[in-house]
């Protein structure tokens, strides 16, 4: 489970630091903006480039135990229309400070990933 917590560290560290903003009504949220992140790393990670096929692995045992839920119970992990939805969040520069934390993070897990300078907050 290391790799989950370690996904799920990123994940949160990219959410916070760099402003992704959840602009849903929390009202209506079946999963988390972490969470969401965390499946779709973990889909990169297995060799699933794009968002395409999260609809048919949001049932899969591997992934949900992966992301710490029940392999057979609980709801689904989250679909391929959430993935784009997230994705589409971030603007250029944003993407740009992401990519170039989350290369510094998978160099050293150690070190933590640098906080955005004030005001640079893009979304």
């Amino acid at each position: 489970m290391s790799a989950s917590r370690s996904t799920s560290g990123l994940a949160e560290t990219l959410r916070h630091y760099h402003c992704l903003c959840d602009p849903r009504d929390p009202a209506k949220v079946q999963h988390s903006l972490c969470d969401i992140i965390c499946f779709r790393i973990m889909m990169i990670g297995a060799g699933y480039q794009d968002g395409n096929d999260a609809n048919a692995l949001r049932h899969d045992p591997s992934f949900r135990i992966a992301l710490e839920r029940g392999p057979e119970t609980g709801a689904a992990l989250c679909s391929q229309p959430t993935i784009s939805r997230m994705e589409n969040l971030p603007d250029a520069r944003a993407l740009i400070r992401m990519g170039r934390d989350a290369a510094r993070w998978s160099g050293s897990t150690v070190s933590p990933l640098r906080a955005p300078q004030a005001g640079s907050c893009s979304i």
